[in-house]
């Protein structure tokens, strides 16, 4: 907002011309954020900005730093901003509305403090597109893991590909190497099925699995891959 009471965002030129200062619009937003204090949502700053703006990098890195998103679009049609905004949020010219309410809703698409965060790798906003992962240091059965997850709102993990293994079996080897981890793959009469409910034809299984003999339920460990228990 440039206008009153944050008209120290605009600095008057020599031919008595106004131009905007984002560095003071930055701090003038961030006077905001602070009085806000009882939001939960990430913290956005959106530029809609001419080629002449003047620019203190330092101040937007300060507040990048702490988690704040900046999102800019550039009306001319040589890039002036380059170091701006957050990566993945610069465009130029006004989009249309379906995507500029998405640039909304990926800035607040993020996990909670301790689960760690799975993208897509061509996603260059970091959006945990693919989900919110945890992994519990308590060793249990499949079934209280089951109803552990369910208690604080999770599922158990799907695996739909490779790339996604690999994420489970390194967010389970912050808890120890090649430690088993149990994922919501499940045999009844009909066959295996994903507990996700996602149609899925991936599988990794060990060498001699499946094997109902040992149980209905499936874990994956690294080095061997889906092990029946």
């Amino acid at each position: 907002d440039f206008s009153t009471p944050y008209n120290e965002s605009l600095v008057l030129k020599h031919d008595n011309s106004y131009q905007a200062d984002i560095g003071n619009g930055i701090v003038a937003a961030e006077e905001i954020f602070f009085r806000a204090t009882n939001r939960s949502s990430r913290q956005l700053i959106y530029v809609i900005s001419a080629p002449v703006s003047t620019i203190r990098e330092s101040l937007a890195d300060s507040f990048k730093k702490r988690g704040g998103i900046i999102a800019v679009t550039e009306m001319g049609k040589l890039s002036t901003l380059p170091n701006l905004a957050s990566p993945g949020y610069h465009s130029f010219g006004f989009n249309n509305i379906s995507t500029d309410l998405q640039t909304l809703c990926d800035v607040n698409c993020f996990c909670p403090a301790h689960p760690t965060e799975f993208a897509f790798s061509d996603n260059e906003r970091n959006t945990p597109n693919r989900g919110c992962y945890s992994s519990p240091t308590i060793s249990t059965t499949y079934e209280v893991a089951k109803e552990e997850c369910a208690a604080y709102g999770y599922i158990m993990t799907a695996v739909h590909d490779s790339e996604k293994e690999f994420f489970i079996q390194q967010v389970v080897s912050t808890q120890g190497a090649k430690l088993p981890a149990w994922i919501g793959y499940e045999w009844d009469i009909y066959g295996y099925h994903w507990t996700d409910t996602y149609h899925s034809t991936y599988t990794n299984w060990a060498k001699g699995e499946p094997n109902l003999n040992k149980g209905d339920c499936v874990y994956t460990k690294q080095t061997t891959g889906f092990n029946s228990a």
